[in-house]
């Protein structure tokens, strides 16, 4: 059984020159021996860029390589097809990576040993899958020059911690990063996040973004570690399951002009319990706060729809507020759970917009020219209020 209430309101970089291993590939152009004088040629097209690999001064006895990515333009698509599950725990667990036939990277055979890249000034981008399964790569060093990080460029870089020059970046592809070890992540300059792109990165507490960025990827964060997010008000449009089973999510904002709550968004962020929300939107998608720690939510008054389980699981005794009744008429078993969740109709009001929503309380609404006058459990606001 619905329960309702109802409001009246009244008036009122580092080298040293030793061999290192050597792909039985000679280069994407040809020849190439991976070091600095007789480096492999990756190039894109009309470009010439570089790489080769450097000794790290840390344990002669098990060398380690920084990779070394220079030159001007474009990097080559490289790829690494026939990637099974099987592979991709191998590499996690034991740190082994028996190279694949169609694996066109020419460092491939040393992958498990490079600790650090660096891509230096000139390079416009890290080309897709350069360090796929590399779970021993640490860090990452990007000039100023680089725009794009190709889809599954540092995908299963297990190890990787850092990335310094992401700032810079304009564009990450999907799964650009996902099942990194990053923990934090300045996005001041992306125009576009990519499908997955920082999926299962669990580590990951701090994404901070710039005004410049119009487009986020479907489940872009999907099951990160995410404590705190603030999308901003340029971007108009995004995918669906973004926040997907972040489960330390606890506040978040989203851009104020979108229209849609998409599918799934926060679906499982089972300790988010505040939200910044568009003031407009017109329908919410569905899993969109399904199984969230939401005591109080208001929805605007030109909603007209509400998915399947968008508001199912939240806390007991949490209210769904409707500015008017027409918004109210859009709840049913079919997207809230009744045995919860109360609907409550505010006749025209509002919140303010330092009001915090608990669960059991019934929130205050405001009007100009007009003071509460309480809840009440009719439609018409009569008998004795309920608070």
């Amino acid at each position: 059984m619905k329960k309702k209430w109802f409001t009246v309101l009244l008036a009122l970089g580092f080298a040293v020159s030793l061999a290192v291993p050597v792909s039985a590939e000679a280069g994407l152009g040809g020849g190439g021996q991976g070091t600095k004088n007789n480096p492999w040629n990756i190039s894109a097209p009309g470009s010439s860029v570089v790489a080769y690999l450097e000794t790290n001064e840390d344990d002669p006895a098990k060398p380690t390589y920084t990779l070394v990515i220079s030159g001007e333009g474009m990097m080559a698509e490289l790829d690494v097809t026939g990637v099974t599950a099987e592979i991709e725990q191998k590499a996690i667990e034991e740190h082994v990576y028996d190279p694949l036939p169609a694996d066109t990277r020419p460092w491939k055979d040393s992958l498990m040993d490079i600790t650090r890249m660096v891509v230096e000034n000139g390079v416009a981008n890290v080309g897709k899958r350069t360090m796929k399964l590399a779970s021993n790569l640490k860090s990452v060093a990007l000039a100023a020059s680089v725009k794009t990080i190709g889809m599954q460029a540092f995908h299963t870089c297990t190890g990787l911690e850092s990335v310094d020059g992401l700032d810079k970046v304009a564009e990450i592809q999907q799964s650009g990063f996902e099942h990194t070890a990053l923990r934090q992540v300045d996005l001041s300059g992306l125009e576009t996040l990519g499908k997955n792109a920082f999926l299962k990165c669990t580590n990951l507490t701090s994404a901070v973004f710039g005004d410049s960025i119009s487009a986020v990827g479907d489940g872009a964060f999907q099951l990160s570690g995410l404590t705190k997010i603030e999308l901003p008000d340029s971007i108009n449009s995004l995918g669906t399951a973004i926040f997907y089973m972040c489960k330390d999510l606890a506040y978040a904002k989203l851009p104020a002009h979108i229209q849609e709550i998409p599918n799934q968004t926060f679906q499982f962020c089972n300790n988010l319990a505040t939200i910044a929300l568009p003031a407009n939107y017109l329908t919410i998608g569905q899993h969109a706060f399904n199984s969230t720690q939401l005591a109080g939510l208001l929805l605007p008054a030109g909603i007209t729809e509400i998915a399947e389980k968008a508001f199912a699981g939240l806390p007991q005794n949490s209210v769904l507020y409707t500015r008017e009744k027409k918004a109210a008429e859009l709840l049913s078993s079919e997207n809230y759970d009744s045995a919860k969740t109360a609907i409550g109709i505010l006749d025209g009001g509002a919140f303010a917009g330092d009001t915090v929503f608990q669960a059991g309380t019934l929130a205050a609404p405001a009007k100009e020219g007009h003071t509460f006058g309480g809840w009440y459990e009719n439609s018409d606001c009569s008998g004795e209020a309920v608070t």
